[in-house]
């Protein structure tokens, strides 16, 4: 019975200092009525090149070279890089730290300080030591803290993926809606252009019905005041036009110069997307996505905090050699080894 008492007692203590490292986030997604009646979508992933679809090769080539320029992709790819980095560091913390180490000592020692010299005997000494160590800790991972690290790590590289995603599609459709715009701004103009030669026809007709006394100089007036508004509107238009490609052009990365070859249709259309589809397709944002995963690490963080106040325990172990001389360094007879529980 006594010995029972202290092994159930500590059952216990491992029992309460133990964390829910498995925690994971709540599950906010509601059921969908019985009654949905939206067709059938698929819910995979985007594809990371959507911009095919329009099938215009001019707007893909202009679409690579802004997330090719951009700064902000950029700083995104930075820190993607850095966040799986550090999960690579956090997963390398459940593995043992081995370390291989060597030194050299030397000393000397003076008979003088002895106040004595004794015939034959040298005036000092000098001694060296040589070791080398090869050393391993490993900690016990009782608590679930190194755990809950690597995965708070994991997700937080997962959401700097998302954002990075984020980044580019975002980039990608303001690239896309200012190409559309600037092909939209150009056919206005030429709308407008033809819309000025239809009218200057009508002003042509009217004149001379008007010299020949058919219509009043009323008519007349009326046709150059619509005249000159159809010009007023091209050179507004116009103005549009060179706005919407200088916009495009900073997009891309480029000079503003107005000097944008773009086409003069729209590109074909990709299918639309059905009228109805699941609230699951929204949760491949990418910002969701990455709010998600910061949600899981956030919870994962403070399992690791909450670990963190329990003892931590390391087994550690070295094995080395140490001689007086460096010919003897990897002599069987000087090895010395130690192993030990740190606390």
């Amino acid at each position: 019975m006594r010995r029972t008492l202290p092994i159930t007692a500590a059952a216990l203590l491992l029992a309460g200092c133990a964390t829910d490292s498995n925690r994971t986030a709540r599950d906010f997604a509601s059921e969908l009525p019985a009654d949905w009646s939206a067709p059938s979508v698929s819910t995979g992933q985007a594809p990371a090149f959507w911009w095919h679809n329009f099938q215009d090769a001019q707007l893909s080539e202009a679409i690579g070279h802004a997330l090719a320029a951009n700064p902000d992709v950029w700083s995104a790819a930075a820190r993607l890089e850095a966040a799986w980095a550090q999960a690579k560091i956090a997963g390398a913390e459940q593995l043992p730290q081995i370390g291989l180490s060597g030194g050299l000592s030397a000393s000397q020692l003076n008979m003088a300080q002895f106040g004595v010299k004794f015939p034959g005997v040298p005036d000092s000494f000098l001694s060296e030591r040589h070791n080398l160590t090869l050393g391993a800790q490993w900690e016990l991972d009782l608590w679930g803290r190194v755990r809950a690290g690597k995965r708070a790590a994991h997700a937080n590289a997962l959401g700097q993926a998302a954002e990075f995603a984020g980044a580019r599609h975002s980039l990608a459709g303001q690239v896309a809606k200012a190409w559309m715009l600037a092909i939209e701004a150009r056919q206005q103009a030429r709308l407008a252009k033809f819309a000025v030669s239809t009218h200057e026809t009508t002003v042509a007709q009217i004149r001379a019905r008007f010299e020949q006394g058919v219509l009043s100089s009323l008519d007349m007036r009326l046709a150059r005041i619509n005249l000159a508004g159809a010009m007023a509107q091209v050179a507004e238009l116009e103005s549009i036009a060179s706005q919407t490609i200088r916009r495009l052009e900073i997009l891309l990365g480029q000079f503003p110069a107005n000097k944008l070859a773009i086409p003069a249709e729209l590109p074909q259309l990709p299918p639309a997307i059905p009228a109805g589809v699941p609230a699951q397709i929204l949760s491949q944002r990418p910002d969701l996505v990455a709010a998600e995963e910061r949600l899981f690490a956030t919870g994962a963080s403070l399992t690791q905090a909450k670990a963190s106040l329990y003892p931590q325990i390391s087994l550690t172990g070295s094995s080395g050699t140490s001689t007086s001389g460096l010919s003897g360094l990897l002599s069987s007879d000087s090895v010395v080894w130690n192993v030990a529980a740190n606390l």
